[in-house]
């Protein structure tokens, strides 16, 4: 079931309210509102944000989907903002999903003052492509340059913490 942010932010805020012995009081409801649209995974690869402490709080980020030097009139507007990993934010950058999409016209007019969830699916969707497209290429050229930087450890003979607790038996 598909709510709208404005729906899920009263609901996030009835949340906050209701359990005042937790940690929520630090989220800000139009925040939570945000996690629970997305499922609480990165809305571009779909990365579970609740997968543990250490990243739920530090590497999140809300998403502009559509960049603010572009779009200004959408920078404090919470409605097409998205629960983005801090990778595919950083990957992402100031990428247009509405222009800069090979092979899909604009869907959002320059001076549009709302996006409707339609579009705002479709352009996660092109983003999704855009960011696929991009990380097959960097876990390539990672995975090169992981084999030269492993074969360089067994060169200098370098043990890693796991390689001694094996060979000592902890």
């Amino acid at each position: 079931m598909e709510m709208s942010l404005s729906v899920l932010e009263s609901f996030s805020q009835r949340l906050i309210d209701a359990n005042t012995s937790l940690q929520l009081q630090r989220w800000h409801a139009t925040s939570l509102a945000i996690w629970l649209r997305e499922g609480c995974r990165c809305a571009y690869c779909g990365r579970d944000m609740l997968g543990d402490r250490d990243f739920a709080r530090s590497y999140y980020e809300h998403d502009h989907v559509l960049p603010v030097k572009d779009y200004p009139q959408f920078e404090d507007a919470q409605g097409y903002r998205v629960l983005a990993c801090r990778a595919c934010n950083s990957l992402k950058s100031i990428w247009d999903p509405n222009k800069q999409s090979k092979g899909d016209p604009p869907i959002v007019a320059d001076d549009a003052k709302e996006v409707s969830p339609e579009q705002l699916r479709e352009l996660v969707r092109r983003t999704k492509k855009y960011l696929w497209e991009i990380r097959t290429r960097y876990e390539r050229d990672f995975f090169a340059e992981k084999v030269v930087i492993l074969d360089a450890l067994a060169t200098i003979g370098f043990e890693s913490d796991a390689s001694i607790a094996a060979t000592s038996g902890s």
